[in-house]
């Protein structure tokens, strides 16, 4: 690791004089023009005071350069460490760099100014490589250092511009509280380097932020920490790889809970969408009707809550009042019960006369909606329809969700798109409100081309997924089938049936896809085996628990093997939490013989990947 600091420069010692006649000479600032394209980057040739100087106490420094510089993005590129309570000014004069110093210096103490690549030559931008100028209130110049490298915590891409600082005192309370005793920023490669510090044992925290802050205040922060402290090394030590400190970034992810809205979409249907997926007793109760029968429902991802009224009687009413019972954050970021009492009215469309009521049998159509806007009545369908929704049902086949278009026909619907089922595959039917009655010996399924009749699982779980059906059977490899759903096989509040439901469906062809199988050796128990596609940290195609995986029907793509070792056991990547003192789960990468993570599946073929985790990137 190289030593970013300029302690002595060889051949160049400026008497304060000399950098005077120096800084005379470019009163009158011009560039120079013509010539052939600069590719050097600037160079200093005078220092005020002069590096490692000692017993002094500068209020402004300056930098003397060969050529005309300017400063790009001084602000966040120099820095002073032991950072300074007062942020110090760095003005450009012609070819030379003048920092101004606001603040009472410490007695006894190395200070040493950082510039990064800040300083760039005035006509090609070439910037001069990180630099440092160090000198002390003191006798003497310290020589200790720490360094090491932060990355990203999920992905391992290294971070930039990371403020790391190191505390003498190993107090959890010091990052929210005051600024670092010395500090240094992370360069692209994520390296970063704390020089001229007094030896010891420190405490190191990294933070990283829109507004270049030191101390941590924000939840959408980004830190790193390490639990254990660190020992400052010697200038001109050096570390093995293995010793480098490595702090894994994260931002950890604090939700606030709280009620934003509330409607009724339909007479029958109570809507409540929160800040997030609420946590502890959520309750919901009619206060004119405390014993009716409601059934929740809860969004995909969890922060929309939907109460069906099952009484026609009291989804009939103008205002229905409810006591909804949660869990808020307060204003100290715990969470306490809360009560509040909501009304929510409807305004019904007016019915229509008599004689031109819709017909008596609901359709099947792709797509779950709720009613029209409150107060339009200029849409299609009969009263029933626009007030509590129909049992219109949404048809979705497990592999990539797809929805099928569903078309309308004279007395029934058939579902014409076919679509390749995988053998654990199941098939939904999305309903737009709770059944109040499901015939399972109505769904009837059969195979082609001989038309035997199977038994497929018919599933409704309403304390789950109150208005969804599963369908479920073993699908064999390049078989069609039939499912059909009779008319009655489901009915709503107001005793409203479907129609004639009708489905081709069939097996996938194996010879499409790919197979993966993965041992895992010298693993944690907690291991988990993650398929992700290349580059696509966030999505996971397949995952498994343990230390064997056999991913098969996998669709040809690009894809990389990610091991977390998933300590908490929810199946999931966790990130840390400084407040607890936890660190983000460990994660480490499969790369393949060329040394890149990429893994190529491409149709019909096989992978057996064995795999040692103590070898893996870490």
């Amino acid at each position: 690791m190289r030593t970013h600091g300029i302690y002595i420069v060889a051949g160049v010692f400026l008497s304060a004089i000399a950098f005077t006649l120096l800084g005379m000479g470019c009163a009158r600032i011009v560039a120079p023009g013509g010539g052939p394209r600069d590719s050097v980057p600037p160079r200093i040739v005078g220092y005020d005071p002069l590096p490692g100087s000692t017993m002094t106490r500068p209020e402004r420094l300056r930098l003397a350069f060969d050529e005309y510089v300017k400063l790009k993005s001084p602000n966040r590129n120099i820095y002073m460490s032991p950072p300074l309570k007062y942020p110090i000014v760095a003005v450009v004069k012609g070819r030379t760099v003048e920092v101004k110093i606001r603040d009472t210096l410490a007695d006894s103490t190395t200070y040493n100014l950082r510039f990064g690549r800040s300083v760039v030559d005035l006509t090609e931008g070439l910037p001069m490589e990180d630099f440092s100028l160090t000198f002390s209130t003191g006798p003497s110049i310290d020589s200790a250092r720490l360094f090491g490298r932060v990355r990203n915590a999920l992905t391992h891409s290294p971070v930039l511009n990371m403020n790391v600082g190191i505390y003498r005192q190993d107090v959890d309370s010091l990052p929210r509280t005051r600024p670092p005793d010395f500090v240094a920023r992370t360069d692209s490669a994520g390296v970063f380097d704390i020089m001229r510090i007094p030896s010891g044992r420190y405490k190191v925290f990294g933070i990283k932020n829109a507004s270049n802050k030191l101390i941590y205040s924000n939840t959408k922060d980004t830190i790193a920490f390490l639990k254990e402290l660190q020992t400052s090394i010697l200038a001109g030590d050096t570390l093995g790889v293995q010793q480098v400190p490595v702090l894994e970034a994260f931002v950890r992810e604090v939700k606030r809970y709280r009620l934003q809205t509330k409607r009724r979409p339909l007479a029958n249907r109570l809507s409540f969408v929160f800040s997030a997926r609420p946590v502890g007793g959520l309750q919901a109760t009619l206060l004119n009707a405390p014993d009716a029968t409601l059934v929740k429902e809860q969004s995909a991802n969890g922060d929309t809550v939907s109460y069906w009224i099952m009484d026609s009687t009291i989804a009939r009413r103008d205002t229905i009042a409810t006591r909804l019972q949660y869990q808020r954050t307060d204003s100290a970021g715990g969470l306490q019960t809360w009560l509040d009492t909501i009304m929510l009215t409807y305004a019904f469309p007016k019915e229509e006369p008599k004689g031109q009521a819709s017909t008596t049998t609901d359709s099947v159509q792709a797509g779950t909606k709720d009613s029209v806007p409150q107060g339009q009545t200029e849409e299609k369908g009969g009263w029933l329809e626009r007030t509590f929704g129909t049992n219109r049902t949404t048809v979705e086949q497990g592999r990539k969700n797809r929805k099928r278009t569903i078309t309308r026909m004279a007395s029934s619907l058939v579902c014409r798109q076919s679509a390749a089922l995988r053998p654990w595959d199941t098939v939904s039917l999305s309903l737009s409100s709770p059944t109040t009655l499901l015939d399972t010996g109505r769904f009837v399924l059969y195979s082609l081309p001989d038309s035997t009749a199977l038994a497929p699982r018919v599933g409704y779980d309403p304390a789950v997924h109150p208005r969804r059906i599963t369908i479920t059977h073993e699908w064999k490899p390049n078989t069609e089938y039939r499912l059909r759903v009779e008319p009655g096989a489901v009915q709503n509040l107001f005793g409203r049936t479907n129609d004639t439901l009708r489905m081709s469906l069939k097996g996938l062809n194996p010879s499409r896809y790919a197979t993966l199988r993965i041992a895992l050796e010298a693993a944690p128990q907690t291991a988990l085996i993650q398929l992700i596609p290349a580059g696509k940290y966030k999505q996971v195609l397949r995952q498994q628990a343990g230390h064997s995986a056999d991913f098969t029907y996998l669709d040809p793509a690009t894809v990389w093997i990610r091991i977390i070792d998933d300590a908490n056991g929810n199946g999931q990547w966790d990130a840390g939490d400084y407040t607890r003192g936890l660190e983000p789960e460990k994660v480490r990468y499969h790369r393949n013989d060329l040394g890149n993570r990429d893994i190529i599946m491409r149709p019909n073929w096989e992978y057996d990947i064995p795999i040692n985790y103590e070898k893996l990137e870490d």
